[in-house]
């Protein structure tokens, strides 16, 4: 008898388990066993990335919702009930075991026509598109807190084939999935602490077609550099110019080197992360990365 294939939604990373090689292969089911169905409309997944709160993976950029702690859920980003708008909106399917709190983030789609739309706001306004809904408030209802994976629903996960929307024969862009830091993550406010530091590059964001995914270059580019790819092979997966790739990898090696003050520290946390400022504090937590705690929060006082 062959056994049951494994749920699209996964479980929870085990305590004792390593949480990057298990979303790695949980990212694998959704990039290339699964598609994303709106009313019946084939969409792929192309960008997620994972977030998980728990006693022995303390992730302080997890949201921590109460919905969070449920298996298999649509949930769409609030602040306490109300639903975020704007360019705050975002997509999550839930994963738990009812211990933690897990979100996968869905930050890239493949529609209908082709198109990719990029980045977790844009990302819901084609899903309302498609679903003929105005407010993330709207399709929720009608989902009815259904499991993800329940095709019967406007909004559902569906198996397919590894062969099915693979792209053009040879296209190693499509083939190949990308493991890099995820986007848009600060240090500030409750997040300036050891936690912090941490798990921002924590290597939980997957993507495939990353020439067609706009944000999160930088990322990519630096983790691209760390698997040991030339600047010229990085400049033909991302598309991205060798002028930005040279400054990006030198404010990496900078910040190898860098010696802060705490205070110098807390002012680059402060300011918005650009793509250099972001690959110089990347330079800078890797040297940070064997410090114990306790030498760590000095930097925050």
């Amino acid at each position: 008898m062959t056994p049951p294939r494994p749920s699209l939604v996964p479980p929870p990373p085990w305590p004792t388990e390593d949480p990057q090689r298990h979303f790695a292969q949980a990212a694998e089911r959704l990039l290339f066993q699964a598609r994303l169905e709106v009313l019946g409309q084939p969409c792929r997944l192309v960008e997620i990335e994972f977030y998980w709160y728990s006693a022995s993976h303390p992730d302080p950029f997890c949201h921590r919702h109460p919905l969070q702690r449920e298996p298999g859920r649509w949930y769409f980003h609030r602040m306490g009930e109300a639903y975020r708008g704007g360019s705050f909106k975002g997509l999550d399917i839930t994963f738990s075991d009812g211990q933690g709190w897990g979100g996968i983030l869905l930050r890239g789609l493949q529609l209908p026509d082709g198109t990719i739309t990029s980045g977790p706001s844009r990302l819901v306004d084609a899903v309302l598109r498609l679903a003929g809904q105005r407010q993330a408030a709207d399709l929720d209802r009608l989902l009815q807190g259904r499991h993800a994976e329940d095709v019967t629903a406007p909004l559902c996960l569906r198996r397919s084939s590894e062969a099915e929307g693979q792209g053009k024969p040879g296209d190693a862009s499509i083939r190949e999935m990308y493991a890099t830091a995820r986007v848009g993550l600060t240090l500030r406010r409750e997040r300036a602490c050891p936690a912090g530091l941490r798990f921002l590059l924590r290597p939980y964001r997957f993507l495939i077609q990353p020439r067609a995914l706009a944000a999160g270059r930088p990322q990519l580019i630096l983790a691209l550099y760390l698997q040991g790819h030339t600047p010229d092979r990085i400049q033909a997966l991302t598309g991205t110019p060798a002028a930005a790739i040279r400054r990006y990898l030198q404010a990496y090696q900078q910040g190898q080197k860098a010696r802060p003050t705490p205070a110098q520290f807390q002012a680059l946390i402060r300011r918005p992360l650009t793509g250099p400022s972001w690959c110089f504090l990347s330079g800078l937590l890797a040297q940070l990365e064997a410090w114990p705690d306790a030498a760590l929060a000095r930097l925050f006082t």
